[in-house]
């Protein structure tokens, strides 16, 4: 794959992390390319009918990752928080099957994250979601623990 086109150039370095699913790295950015099998994995809820190859490192690699259970490449809650942002409804989509926050709950962590003027990001990975609820636990720095329902409402 070294030197074949990518969505962001020339492809100038891989890594395999599957059979089916390869990391790419260009010059100035990178993502995954999937194979076919592997695009028929995904869930039709984040894909397009016929599938799709390419998916960007910033805002949508999280989701791949995800779905075929590669931990090591990904800091998580900055993942987590980058598909709430550009892709809440992947998010959502995947949100049970992987036991994380809906986009919703990202979106209300941080609200509460800024009212009470905690430093630093939050870190998404800290709110384990409860597989009967959906709710997810956690607290905003060391000021207020939280529950928040998969709608965003929150409890303290």
């Amino acid at each position: 794959m070294v030197g074949v086109q990518s969505p962001w150039g020339a492809i100038d370095g891989v890594e395999r992390v599957s059979e089916d699913v390869v990391i790419v790295f260009t010059a100035t950015h990178g993502g995954a390319w999937l194979s076919q099998a592997a695009q028929a994995r995904i869930p039709s809820s984040i894909q397009p009918m016929h599938g799709r190859s390419w998916w960007e490192e910033d805002c949508e690699i999280l989701a791949v990752l995800l779905v075929f259970g590669i931990h090591d490449h990904m800091d998580r809650s900055t993942s987590i928080g980058a598909l709430a942002r550009w892709h809440p409804d992947w998010l959502d989509a995947l949100a049970q099957a992987h036991e994380l926050p809906t986009a919703a709950q990202v979106a209300r962590i941080r609200k509460l994250w800024a009212d009470f003027t905690v430093e630093g990001a939050p870190d998404f990975t800290a709110f384990p979601r409860e597989a009967d609820t959906g709710m997810v636990h956690g607290w905003i720095g060391t000021k207020i623990f939280v529950g928040i329902e998969p709608d965003g409402r929150a409890h303290s």
